[in-house]
């Protein structure tokens, strides 16, 4: 059969022209959407490093402040009295060298009214003679540097007076008005060889603790904590430039105080592509940020990607054109032409499966974003239980005190803040164990109604305090003993108690235990929280239980909390087998239902009527009897002294958590002897092993807990001695870590006075 080929075919046709039309608008739409997509990134990318980076100054400037407020606040422990060696030994303890670069020193600055220079220069001049007040001015008050550490290189800032220049001058007064950290305008240090630009940092503190009134702050200006930085220094501590793809300016108003945006910086860009200006409230200033994209950001974001496509389009274009050409010759070309196009689909499909690839890629990169994040939450939720214990510590050591009505009244305020806190920390590493599949789910004997007990001394004051009523009702011939998670168990009550006792301002809340046997030895609990609060919307119930949120944003503002509890309340009980629910209608309150399955250790020990009643029937208040109540319940226990004469070993290197654990086992009877490391310990043991009980931190320099608890253990003249750790690591792995290298318990830090004498006693009970 012979193939009849047309005279039209020797020459291009109209659909040819179509095709390779087509091919170029193509070509040119992929180049133009791939230029545009890489501009994209690259503007994604500069503003993502201009975020970092203000936020690591930001971060670096709190950390600062924090350095400077505990300082004040060691002050106002001494009551204001802090001679140069306390100081000395504060810096030291502060580390500045390493935990706080940028810092030239930290020192006191005290408020000497004219009345009272001669006495105040009396008085430093017992310790250091040559010390005075310079330079001269005419003011009736003095603001001069007290002592600085280290003194050495801050040697000409001793004496100095801030009232002698404004700029100095105007940033403490602002901080002594408003009682808050303040910075100067820009200044050269007076220890500073190199005059590059700098500023002071200050923290004001009063006579008496904080004022709440300007006309109380100035009337009890006591002095300033003061920091002084070198902005050169602040910005190499805190941002590495060749870690960064931007370059900054920082400028005061119109002076520029550290500037790497210059033809003589290395990394400078002439040709910067992108530019932003920040401008930004600094403790009192407002500092202005210019940040440009230097030569790092150039090499990093350089792509020739759009020009290969448009290059390699045109190339197709053209093969496409060629190809015609040689269709219209004969047919075998027409052949060939057809297979190009074939491989040229098969490039593209590869194409598009590489891309495939790409997506799956940056979805995997997300995930580990994620669980980098919940790490992060996980590693700083541990990290601030060591700081938290000292500030529970000292606030109890304070109220058991002789203090003022308004004295106790802060404080108590300031415990159920901090033990807020500490109630916030514990959600966030739950929450960070649970989004890294990290919780475990304990099965051990317990007494749910003992569990209940402690429920109710949580929150039965708090409500009365509120003029609600607070009952508990469990059905009789409940077991007393069950198997499960007593510690999850409680933490899902607490959180759905805290809510209600939070949204109900008048009426009642309650909570009903009911069961039903499964078979012999399994029992389905149904447990009711009920109260007559605020109540939920219809149309917000289905995300009630959903990672920070609230009932709505007026709610956040209004009664405050993240939004997590009622969402790990959720994961919990899921973990648990189990399920919630919740009713409600506004303004008429809200019922939570909780439905867990737990195994019975004995069926036939139960409960009694009589029992359960016994043990709430103080819950039962009429509404008469709850408005007579006072404010304020006492509720300090009478002092024990449960351990008397017991000698104690205290393995602790923060001297914050030594000050409070030795004064809370003192006052139970104790006698402890502290060690600052697990060397000085096995040095103290082995000239004196007659301790019957030792507590072990687990991060220390020289040599850990873990290590020490080894050497113990392997001494024989020492491994009678049981070690309970004492410390801030709270999740399940550490403290198996803790029971196999061999210590007996574990108590976590902020410690808790019930849960350390509980522990302790049932250590002292094994031993003897």
């Amino acid at each position: 059969m012979t193939l009849h080929i047309p005279k039209k075919l020797g020459k291009l046709q109209w659909y040819h022209w179509m095709i390779l039309i087509l091919s170029l608008m193509l070509t040119f739409g992929a180049w133009f959407i791939t230029a545009a997509q890489t501009k994209e990134k690259v503007t994604q990318a500069f503003e993502l490093q201009v975020e970092q980076s203000l936020n690591l100054i930001t971060d670096r400037m709190r950390k600062y402040e924090d350095a400077l407020w505990s300082g004040t606040a060691m002050i106002q422990v001494l009551d204001g009295d802090i001679d140069r060696n306390q100081w000395r030994t504060y810096y030291q303890n502060l580390d500045i060298e390493k935990k706080y670069p940028g810092i030239s020193g930290i020192g006191v600055i005290h408020y000497i009214s004219q009345s009272k220079l001669m006495p105040y220069l009396e008085q430093q001049r017992l310790l250091k003679p040559d010390y005075s007040i310079h330079p001269s001015h005419n003011k009736n008050e003095y603001l001069p540097i007290t002592f600085i550490e280290p003194e050495p290189r801050n040697a000409k800032a001793v004496g100095l007076d801030m009232a002698h220049e404004i700029n100095r001058y105007t940033a403490s007064k602002k901080a002594q008005s408003t009682g808050l950290a303040q910075i100067t305008g820009p200044i050269v240090l007076v220890q500073d060889q190199n005059k590059t630009p700098g500023f002071l940092f200050y923290a004001p503190f009063y006579h008496y603790g904080l004022k709440e009134t300007i006309e109380e702050r100035d009337k009890n200006f006591a002095g300033m904590v003061y920091a002084p930085f070198i902005v050169k220094k602040l910005m190499e501590g805190t941002l590495l430039q060749q870690n960064r793809h931007v370059g900054i300016r920082i400028s005061d108003g119109d002076t520029i105080i550290y500037d790497e945006n210059i033809m003589d910086d290395q990394f400078y860009d002439k040709n910067a592509a992108q530019f932003k200006e920040v401008t930004q409230a600094f403790y009192g200033r407002q500092w202005t940020f210019e940040f440009r994209s230097n030569l790092l950001g150039k090499a990093f974001k350089e792509t020739s990607q759009p020009i290969i496509i448009l290059l390699s389009g045109l190339i197709i274009d053209a093969l496409l054109l060629f190809l015609f050409l040689l269709l219209v010759k004969s047919n075998k070309k027409a052949i060939d032409f057809a297979s190009r196009v074939t491989k040229d689909l098969e490039l593209n499909n590869k194409y598009l499966e590489n891309e495939i690839i790409e997506k799956k890629k940056l979805a995997l990169e997300a995930k580990q974003a994620t669980q980098a994040k919940s790490q992060f939450l996980s590693n700083m939720s541990h990290e601030l239980r060591t700081p938290l214990n000292a500030v529970i510590g000292f606030i109890s050591m304070c109220l058991k005190t002789k203090l003022q009505s308004n004295q106790t009244f802060i404080l108590n305020n300031a415990k159920v803040a901090s033990n807020t806190l500490l109630m916030l920390i514990n959600q966030t590493l739950d929450y960070s164990k649970i989004e890294l599949g990290n919780l475990i789910i304990e099965n051990i004997e317990f007494d749910l109604v003992k569990s209940i007990e402690k429920i109710n001394s949580i929150f039965l004051d708090q409500a009365l305090q509120k003029g609600i009523a607070f009952s508990i009702n469990i059905e009789p011939s409940f077991p007393k003993k069950i198997m499960g998670d007593e510690l999850r168990f409680e933490q899902i009550v607490i959180n759905l108690c805290g809510n209600a006792i939070k949204f109900t301002e008048n009426g009642e809340i309650s909570i009903n235990v009911s069961f039903h046997y499964v078979d012999d030895t399994h029992l389905k609990l149904q447990l009711k929280v009920t109260d007559t609060g605020v109540g939920i919307e219809h149309d917000k119930l289905d995300k009630i239980f959903d990672s920070f949120q609230q009932i709505d944003n007026s709610s956040s503002r209004e009664f405050g909390g993240t939004g997590l509890g009622l969402s790990i309340s959720k994961e919990l009980v899921e973990l648990m087998n189990g399920s919630i629910s919740v009713s409600s209608n506004i303004d008429q309150g809200s019922q939570f239902c909780v439905e867990l399955e737990f195994e019975i250790i004995n069926q036939h020990d139960v409960y009694l009527k009589s029992e359960l009643d016994q043990k709430f029937n103080l819950n039962v208040m009429h509404e008469s009897d709850q408005k007579s109540l006072p404010a304020s319940v006492n509720t300090e226990k009478p002092s024990e002294v449960p351990f008397k004469d017991l000698q104690i070993m205290l393995v602790e290197d923060t001297q914050f958590n030594q000050i409070i654990a030795q004064a809370m086992l003192e006052e139970f009877g104790a006698i402890v002897t502290i060690a600052n490391h697990g060397q000085e310990a096995l040095d103290i043991l082995r000239t004196n092993s007659k301790f019957d009980l030792i507590l072990m931190d687990i991060q220390m320099p020289v040599m850990d807990g873990y290590e020490a608890t080894k050497n113990i253990i392997e001494d024989p003249s020492l491994n009678h001695i049981p070690i309970i750790a004492l410390t801030a690591n709270a999740v399940l792995s550490d403290i198996e870590k803790c029971k196999q290298c061999g210590m007996v318990n574990h108590i976590s830090k902020p410690i808790d006075e019930d849960d350390v004498k509980d522990k302790i006693k049932k250590c002292m009970k094994r031993t003897l």
